[in-house]
C-alpha cells in the first residue's frame, strides 16, 4: 500500500542521515553534545551556589572548593595513567582487571593520606585567616576529605568502563551526577545554603558517582582479587616519575586563589573565585584544539603545507579568542549580573581574568599543535621560567588585592606562550621532512 510505504519513509529521515556518517562521527558528535549538557549543569550549579552565598560564606567555599580540586589531583599523581595503560593490556581479562584496579585503590589511598596529613594545617590556616571559625574549618575539611575519598573510587574505577567502550553509559552516570548536585543546591538555596551545605551536595554527588561506577564494574572486574606486585611496582614508578610535575602543575593552576586566600581577606577570596567561575567561557575552543585541530595537525607531512596550516590555526584561535574577551568588555555589566549584584563592581577584575584566560587558552592551543608534532625539546624551561617570572612579579605586584592578584595570574602565563612558540620554531627548523622532489 502507498500510503504505509510514503508513511515510512517519512518517518525514517533520522536513518538516513545517520547513515551518511561513519560510526566514529556519530560516537564524537553524541559524546561532544552530551558533554556540553554537563559542563552546562555544572555551570549554573555554580551560578546558584555564587548567587545565594554570602561573600565571607562563599570565600570559604572558594579555600575548601580549591583544596579539593588540588587534594584529588595529588592522590592521582600518575596512577590514574598507570591504570589506563596497564587496562589496555588486560581489560578482557576479569582477574587481572580486578587485580589492577585493588592495586591502584591501595596506591591512591596511600597516597591521598599524605595529602590529607600536608593539606589539614593549610586549609586550616586559610579558613581561620579570613575570619571561618575553627569549628566550621574542620566541619568544611571534613567534607573536603568525604569528597575525595568518593573521588579515589572515581578516578580509578571509572577506568573500567571507558576501556569497555561504555562511554554512554559513562556519560549517563556523570549527568545524573551533576544533576544530582543541582538539585540539591536548588533545594538548599530555598531552605538553607553555605559553604558547608554546598560541599555536602558535592560529597552526595560523588557518593552517587562512586556508587554507579561500581555497579556498571561488576560484571567487568574481580572485586575480591588481590592486588598485583606488578601493577604496583609499574604504578609507583609512575606516581615518583610524575609527583614534582603534578605538584607543580596543581599549584600553578590554583595560584592565584592561594595567594589571595594566603595574603588577603574573606572578600577578596570571593570575588576572585566568583569572577573565576566566568573562565569556562573559553573551555569550549580549547576542546576544539585538542579534539580536533591537533589530531589533524599530526597527520600532515608537507612542510610548506603545514606552515599553512599552521598559521591559519594559529590566528583563528586568537581571532576567536580575542573577539571573545572584545565581547566580554562591551557586555562586562551582563555578564556580572550573572553572578549578583554583590559582584556587579568588578568590571576590571572581569577584563584582568578573561586576559589571562585568553593567553592560558592560547597557549595551551599552540601546545596542542607542538604536542601534536612531539615538538617538546624545551619544554625542562618551563618550571624554571614560570617559576622567575613569578618571583620578580610578587615584587612589584600587590597579591593581597584583587586586581594585584588577577594581574599576577596574567604575567604568569606569558613564559608559557613564549615557551611554546620558541618549541613551534625550533621544530620547524629542526624536523625531517619527507622529500617530494
Amino acid at each position: 500500500m502507498p500510503f504505509h510505504k510514503t508513511s515510512k519513509q517519512e518517518w525514517r529521515p533520522q536513518a538516513r542521515f545517520r547513515g551518511r556518517w561513519p560510526p566514529w562521527a556519530q560516537t564524537l558528535s553524541l559524546y561532544a553534545g552530551t558533554q556540553a549538557m554537563i559542563q552546562v549543569i555544572s555551570f549554573l550549579t555554580g551560578i546558584v551556589i555564587v548567587r545565594n552565598l554570602a561573600k565571607e560564606d562563599y570565600a570559604y567555599y572558594t579555600i575548601a572548593n580549591t583544596v579539593q580540586g588540588s587534594m584529588i589531583l595529588l592522590a592521582d599523581t600518575g596512577v590514574g595513567t598507570g591504570v589506563l595503560a596497564v587496562g589496555g593490556r588486560v581489560w578482557q581479562d576479569r582477574v587481572r582487571m580486578g587485580q589492577l584496579i585493588t592495586t591502584a585503590l591501595r596506591l591512591r589511598r596511600t597516597v591521598a593520606l599524605i595529602v590529607v596529613s600536608c593539606a589539614a594545617p593549610i586549609m586550616l590556616w586559610q579558613l581561620t585567616h579570613n575570619g571561618a571559625g575553627l569549628p566550621y574549618a574542620l566541619l568544611l575539611f571534613t567534607l573536603v576529605v568525604l569528597g575525595l575519598y568518593f573521588h579515589l573510587t572515581i578516578g580509578v574505577v571509572g577506568i573500567v568502563p571507558r576501556l569497555h567502550g561504555r562511554l554512554d553509559r559513562v556519560q549517563t552516570f556523570e549527568m545524573m551526577a551533576v544533576t544530582l548536585r543541582l538539585v540539591l543546591i536548588l533545594g538548599a538555596s530555598l531552605l538553607f545554603l553555605n559553604a558547608a551545605a554546598a560541599m555536602a551536595t558535592a560529597v552526595l554527588s560523588f557518593a552517587l558517582l562512586s556508587s554507579l561506577y561500581w555497579r556498571a564494574a561488576a560484571d567487568l572486574i574481580d572485586r575480591q582479587a588481590p592486588a598485583n606486585a606488578e601493577d604496583a611496582a609499574t604504578l609507583r614508578r609512575l606516581v615518583v616519575g610524575q609527583a614534582a610535575n603534578v605538584v607543580f602543575y596543581c599549584l600553578q593552576g590554583q595560584i592565584t586563589i592561594w595567594l589571595i586566600a594566603s595574603f588577603g581577606d574573606a572578600e577578596s577570596v570571593a570575588e576572585v573565585g566568583a569572577v573565576g567561575r566566568l573562565g569556562v567561557i573559553f573551555s569550549l575552543i580549547g576542546a576544539i584544539m585538542t579534539n580536533v585541530m591537533g589530531p589533524r595537525f599530526a597527520r600532515w607531512q608537507d612542510r610548506d603545507l603545514l606552515k599553512r596550516r599552521y598559521v591559519q590555526m594559529v590566528l583563528a584561535l586568537a581571532s576567536a579568542l580575542f573577539g571573545i574577551f572584545v565581547l566580554t568588555l562591551f557586555l562586562s555589566k551582563q555578564i556580572l549580573w550573572v553572578l549578583g549584584s554583590k559582584y556587579a563592581h568588578l568590571e576590571d577584575a572581569l577584563t584582568l581574568l578573561m586576559a589571562g584566560a585568553l593567553l592560558s587558552t592560547l597557549g595551551t592551543g599552540l601546545w596542542t599543535l607542538n604536542m601534536a608534532r612531539a615538538w617538546v625539546d624545551f619544554l625542562w624551561l618551563f618550571i624554571p621560567s614560570t617559576l622567575l617570572t613569578q618571583v620578580v612579579s610578587l615584587r612589584f605586584l600587590d597579591v593581597g588585592s584583587v586586581h594585584g592578584v588577577l594581574l599576577f595570574g596574567v604575567i604568569s602565563t606569558i613564559p608559557w606562550l613564549l615557551l611554546n612558540l620558541l618549541m613551534t620554531y625550533r621544530g620547524f627548523r629542526s624536523s625531517q621532512w619527507p622529500d617530494h622532489g
